[in-house]
């Protein structure tokens, strides 16, 4: 027994370098193809800027092209409709305290992000009538001009002239579903808006 287990140390001492070095070798070889197929597959790119552009421009005709309004879109619409920021329009302290707000329940971009956003809303979406100078200011459907109701309602200025003129044949105001009923106004923006309209 003793002899035979002699025998096969003398056969497996003189095997084993052999297959060890072919073994390693065949080991590296397989991790070299591996780390090549790895590093080969190509990884699928990031829409070019102008298509991104495009598309939110698209879908959200609303806002107005200029720096920010990319990432605004962008961080805002993972937790709400970009359309909330039309209906809140605030002067440049209401904002930031918003932006905090959502920092607070969860939202993430970077520091760049937020100054970018916050720059963008506050230059975009003031206060109404006040240019940004009161968050809590409103305007008036009976007394403002077309001009201010463009600005403060978000609207076209061929509907805010058409509010102005049905209200000078028709007479004031008196609730939002009078207003809706004027011809040619969109009355989606006259509902996200209406917190701020006075009569």
């Amino acid at each position: 027994m003793s002899a035979l287990h002699t025998k096969w140390n003398q056969l497996t001492s003189k095997l084993n370098p052999v297959y060890l070095k072919f073994t390693g070798a065949g080991i590296g070889v397989a991790l070299c193809l591996v780390a090549i197929s790895v590093t080969a597959e190509p990884k699928p790119a990031d829409p070019p800027a102008a298509v991104m552009a495009a598309y939110q421009q698209d879908e959200h005709p609303e806002f107005p092209a200029g720096p920010g309004r990319d990432v605004t879109l962008r961080v805002c619409s993972r937790c709400h409709s970009p359309n909330n920021i039309l209906s809140r329009p605030q002067n440049r302290e209401g904002w930031e305290a918003t932006i905090a707000k959502m920092v607070d329940m969860g939202a993430t971009a970077s520091d760049e992000d937020f100054a970018a956003i916050l720059d963008y809303v506050s230059k975009n979406f003031p206060a109404p009538g006040t240019g940004g100078a009161a968050a809590t200011a409103h305007v008036n459907a009976n007394k403002a001009t077309a001009a201010d109701l463009a600005k403060a309602l978000s609207l076209t200025d061929k509907e805010a002239a058409a509010i102005v003129d049905y209200r000078t044949k028709n007479g004031d105001f008196k609730t939002i579903d009078d207003l809706k009923k004027v011809p040619d106004v969109d009355g989606k923006k006259i509902d996200d808006k209406k917190d701020v309209i006075e009569f």
